[in-house]
């Protein structure tokens, strides 16, 4: 049996352009390739996402494959697969439903672009329809209900998107028109709208009493949008000017606010890296002549801005500089050279920080997700390899003695196979 520990972290969740843009179909990390698969036959991945806990790779013939924790209905599938929860910290042993190899997602047949947040996951079909899944405590799912889904369902009200995009608390959809929609938790006014009093005896969520927004709501004072990227308690918005406007809590340790503003320093931003998760957040963006710059709080994941563990605006990060993909946990950051290498770096399971690192793949990689502790890179020819955490089988083998879970995300890739 393979063991799995519990995390707490989100994830990082980077933006690609609506396809009203003239850009690539949007994805959270997709490749232009098109040769076949490292095994020389399909099907082959596209595109990549991490959640904290699973992962998800979206194939050339427009099925979803999962792997990982399904704890919450995240891999999508019917599968009642299960492994062996040790007695870690305390918790006394248990069995919890999850899968160390792909699984094809239920009824998906013609996707054009996935996402992940956290413990949910959603689905762009080409008809411009959005199905999603899994974890549904925030109202994510967009199906009107708190009920956790195991198997997609259409969000209501949603067409012509060109873009989803998800974070653990919240969802957004960007439509072919530039017009936004979002839903899930509002504590922040990250949903573009002032968070509505709660209701006599509201249960308090992350520490305010916030109310959800269980379908898509119009974001106001938007419009001519192209990309979007969401963090727990942040959203932005890039327009076909290339200006980037804001909303949420925007700077650190700021009131948040819903009206978008606009971020004069992302003018122009090609990617919008927008983090998740405590004890602190670290936002970034790449630019197309490949500087980075990033803004927040340094907590964990490197030196990736200048001089400052505080920083409202954003300003130029030379760790960042010349990265073609990013990836940013609480904890930790990836990137994908302009050569297809990959290096990440931050926390070493050590109580201290790793400096960047070369990850050993077997080929270039196109495309990097990051999870709570694992990472997922795609190569440019369509394989997958996932390496770190893997007590839930998120990197695609069993973990190997009962260490604890920060421990182990520097560890010897694994390649995915597609069934």
């Amino acid at each position: 049996m393979r063991r799995a520990a519990r995390l707490v972290f989100g994830l990082a969740l980077a933006s690609c352009q609506c396809a009203k843009s003239g850009g690539e179909p949007a994805s959270v990390a997709s490749s232009s390739d098109t040769s076949l698969d490292a095994r020389g036959v399909g099907p082959r991945a596209t595109a990549i996402a991490a959640g904290t806990h699973h992962s998800c790779v979206l194939a050339d013939d427009g099925r979803v494959f999962c792997w990982g924790s399904n704890e919450h209905g995240q891999l999508g599938s019917r599968t009642t697969d299960t492994c062996a929860l040790p007695n870690f910290h305390g918790l006394p042993p248990k069995e919890v439903p999850c899968r160390e190899t792909a699984v094809a997602v239920d009824s998906l047949t013609d996707v054009a672009q996935i996402a992940i947040g956290a413990s949910t996951a959603c689905a762009r079909s080409n008809d411009g329809t959005v199905r999603c899944w899994g974890e549904n405590t925030f109202g994510t799912v967009g199906d009107g209900t708190t009920t956790d889904r195991h198997a997609p369902v259409q969000v209501p009200g949603l067409a012509h998107v060109a873009q989803i995009a998800l974070s653990s608390t919240h969802a957004c959809a960007c439509h072919d028109d530039g017009t936004v929609d979002c839903w899930g938790l509002n504590f922040a006014g990250q949903l573009g709208t002032a968070p509505e009093p709660p209701p006599p005896g509201a249960v308090e969520t992350m520490g305010i009493a916030a109310v959800k927004v269980l379908s898509p709501r119009r974001v106001p004072g938007l419009s001519d949008v192209v990309a979007i990227g969401v963090g727990t308690e942040i959203t932005c918005a890039k327009d076909k000017a290339g200006d980037v406007r804001c909303f949420g809590k925007v700077a650190p340790r700021a009131r948040g606010h819903s009206e978008p503003t606009l971020v004069p320093e992302l003018r122009g931003a090609t990617a919008l890296v927008l983090n998740e998760g405590y004890p602190g957040t670290t936002h970034c963006a790449l630019f197309a002549d490949g500087s980075g710059r990033c803004w927040g709080v340094q907590a964990g994941a490197g030196p990736l801005l200048a001089a400052s563990t505080l920083e409202p605006s954003p300003v130029v990060s030379t760790v960042i500089a010349g990265a073609a993909r990013l990836a940013l946990s609480p904890t930790r950051a990836c990137a994908v050279g302009v050569a297809g290498e990959v290096s990440c770096w931050g926390d070493d399971g050590r109580g201290g920080n790793a400096p960047p690192a070369r990850v050993t793949l077997a080929t270039a990689s196109s495309a990097i997700a990051l999870g709570a502790n694992h990472a997922c890179a795609l190569g440019h020819d369509g394989s997958v390899s996932c390496w770190g955490d893997s007590f839930y089988g998120q990197a695609g083998a069993p973990a190997k003695g009962t260490n604890a879970p920060t421990s182990t995300f520097w560890t010897a890739a694994n390649t995915i196979a597609l069934p």
